[in-house]
Order: structure tokens, then sequence, then C-alpha cells
């Protein structure tokens, strides 16, 4: 394949590049993907290293020279921030059917999986950062796990027990 490139350099008086854009021809005729390289500024000279490519799919690769996604990151984390205190992930397939993961702030500070486009409201799973506490129908968890609803179902496939309670970490074989 042939490649194209575009290079960035700190000034007109340094040769060697600090970051580039290239475009590459990795195989098939027409086909191309888009390098993106800056310099990790070990040794005496910039080295370029490839951050970011996009490939002929359309496919995008932070950290990865293969991206398998539409968006594929490897090797460090994902920040999602926010400036209305609802930094949010959603899911969406159509307008109608849409998930949204996030934290609120309002009104108790909390992590969310939350059916609508947003984490405020229609909350179905909530997780309080306090005390760790889990709320399913309920935002306000006043316990480890508060369920809030008509129904809790609780069901087996076989003939072992579908619900064991404890007292203070004794067993059933304990008498508790």
């Amino acid at each position: 394949g042939s490649a194209t490139a575009i290079d960035f350099a700190r000034s007109t008086t340094h040769a060697n590049p600090t970051a580039r854009i290239g475009v590459a021809e990795p195989g098939a005729t027409h086909t191309s993907d888009m390098r993106f390289f800056t310099s990790d500024a070990s040794g005496g000279a910039p080295n370029l290293v490839e951050k970011m490519r996009i490939d002929p799919n359309g496919n995008v690769g932070i950290g990865t020279t293969d991206p398998g996604a539409k968006l594929h990151v490897y090797g460090g984390n994902i920040r999602i921030a926010s400036t209305d205190d609802k930094p949010q992930l959603e899911f969406v397939e159509t307008a109608a059917a849409r998930w949204v993961i996030g934290h609120s702030t309002a009104p108790n500070n909390y992590f969310a999986i939350s059916e609508g486009s947003d984490i405020a409201t229609n909350e179905v799973l909530v997780i309080a950062p306090t005390a760790g506490s889990v709320g399913i129908g309920t935002v306000s968890p006043d316990s480890q796990l508060h369920v809030l609803g008509d129904t809790l179902k609780l069901e087996r496939t076989n003939n072992a027990p579908a619900l064991k309670l404890y007292n203070n970490h004794a067993s059933p074989a304990d008498g508790a």
C-alpha cells in the first residue's frame, strides 16, 4: 500500500516532527485509514507513536491499531464528565427505546441505571455511595438492599432452597 502524511514540528528550525496525521492504503485498492501520532518524548529526538486510528470501516481505535468496534479504547480509562452534574452514557436503539447509565447529584448523589433519556428520571437500579446501598425501584435506599414495588419474585429451577436468611453470621445448621 501507499501512505501520505502531514507532519507537525515545534518550529521551522526543528527538523523532526512532534506529531503526524497519516493516511495509508492498507491493502485493497481505494480503501484507506487515518493514523494519528504524537511524540512520547523519549530519547534525544521526538519519537512518534500511533495513538489513534480510523480504519476503512469507520471504526475508531484509541490505543489500538486494529479497532474491533465503532469505538475501541485500549489501555486506559474513559472519563465522562458533565457541566450539569449528570454525566451519563446512553444506549439508544430507537427514540422510544433507550437506557442511561450515569451519576446524578440530585436528589441523592447516586449512580443509576435509568430507562429513558435522563439519568434523574425512571431509575431502575440505584447505588447510593455513602453506604453502598442498592435500590431497585427507589432512589432513596435505606438499607443495603431496598426493593420497592408490588412483587418480588425468587424462582428456582431445581429443588435447591430459593432463599436463605442468616442472623449474625450463623447458619441454619446453627439453629439460627
